[in-house]
């Protein structure tokens, strides 16, 4: 009975641990037909390439609200907001160069 108790529990671990938040991947829509983007900057702890659970929650959260503004209507000049992402490593200068190659590609509105 003893034994029957702690397979399960073993079971219940593994399961548990097979669904961390590091491993969980979401599609987040988008109506990518907008010029207007905002960059986020989400840092890591430094020098790893692995996200931490707040730069997962943040980025979540940052993406959750350019998706609520889209569903609100909230538009400049018209256009609906996107969003780009930048996981920053805890990297100053890794940010800078993975900011300065997004830019060209964008409209800066101050």
């Amino acid at each position: 009975m003893v034994s029957i108790w702690n397979f399960q529990w073993l079971c219940l671990h593994f399961i548990l641990w097979q669904c961390n938040v590091n491993y969980v991947k979401t599609m987040w829509p988008s109506l990518n037909s907008s010029t207007i983007q905002l960059l986020g900057l989400f840092s890591d702890a430094i020098n790893t390439s692995e996200p931490t659970t707040v730069s997962i929650h943040s980025r979540a959260m940052f993406k959750a609200a350019i998706l609520l503004s889209q569903l609100y209507n909230i538009t400049i000049d018209g256009k609906y907001i996107e969003w780009q992402t930048i996981q920053t490593g805890g990297d100053l200068m890794d940010s800078l160069s993975s900011t300065c190659r997004i830019l060209p590609n964008s409209s800066i509105v101050g």
